[in-house]
């Protein structure tokens, strides 16, 4: 599966969980064009942009693992 692929993917399935929250907790997340990771996991705060009421949710939301990042250089 291509990276894009895999970055809607796991965008979608956290939307699903998200999704699960009251609608006074509702998140609104944007995806960027391209992104760089700074450790050995994307999170969804690389990916996109997480815009909502509290700064919590915006912060565990972000840091929410997707899947490995690839290797320096691919």
């Amino acid at each position: 599966m291509k990276y894009e692929g895999r970055i809607r993917l796991a965008a979608f399935a956290v939307l699903l969980v998200a999704g699960g929250f009251a609608a006074s907790q509702a998140a609104e997340v944007h995806l960027r064009g391209e992104c760089r990771c700074a450790g050995a996991l994307v999170t969804l705060g690389d990916v996109a942009e997480i815009y909502c009421n509290s700064e919590i949710e915006k912060a565990q939301l972000s840091r929410v693992e997707l899947f490995p990042a690839q290797a320096e250089g691919s």
